[in-house]
């Protein structure tokens, strides 16, 4: 069982995190309130920054497998490196946010530039073109803070709101 066994078992994981993401868009609507404990974003504006890197993920999984005679190989990418994806933002993507957000940099160049940074280690230990994991990470970073509306250039800083 190979890249297809993967599938079938991280695809059920990956449907109900998709599920609490998309609820998490629709029934937060007391953003106001949830600022504070979320970045200072609110839980629906970080879903939303969830599907807008899931999003991308398909884009950029329906590029690499453009050419492969194999139906069903782009949604096979993307339950393989969806869930480990959501994974990562998690631990790693929004404490980071928490960090640039200090120093006024949580935003669309913060996120985009800390992404393709932070893709260079993953493309060393996955022994990929080092270039191309940069312009994915920072794909991603661009996709995820966008979906989220984060400002362009400089976010309020932790201590205003």
């Amino acid at each position: 069982m190979g890249v297809e066994g993967a599938g079938v078992w991280l695809g059920v994981p990956f449907v109900i995190s998709v599920l609490v993401l998309l609820v998490l868009v629709i029934s937060d609507r007391r953003a106001q309130a949830n600022e504070r404990r979320a970045l200072g974003l609110g839980r629906s504006r970080i879903a939303a920054g969830y599907f807008g890197a899931l999003g991308m993920l398909i884009l950029l999984s329906t590029w690499e497998t453009s050419g492969d005679p194999h139906p069903g190989m782009t949604a096979l990418y993307v339950i393989v490196l969806g869930l480990p994806l959501i994974v990562f933002l998690t631990v790693v993507g929004l404490p980071l946010i928490a960090l640039l957000r200090m120093v006024r940099l949580a935003s669309v160049v913060g996120v985009t530039i800390s992404g393709a940074l932070l893709a260079i280690p993953v493309g060393l230990l996955l022994d990929t073109n080092l270039l191309q994991s940069a312009a994915t990470g920072g794909l991603l970073g661009v996709a995820f803070s966008v979906a989220a509306r984060l400002p362009l250039a400089r976010s309020a800083s932790a201590r205003a709101s």
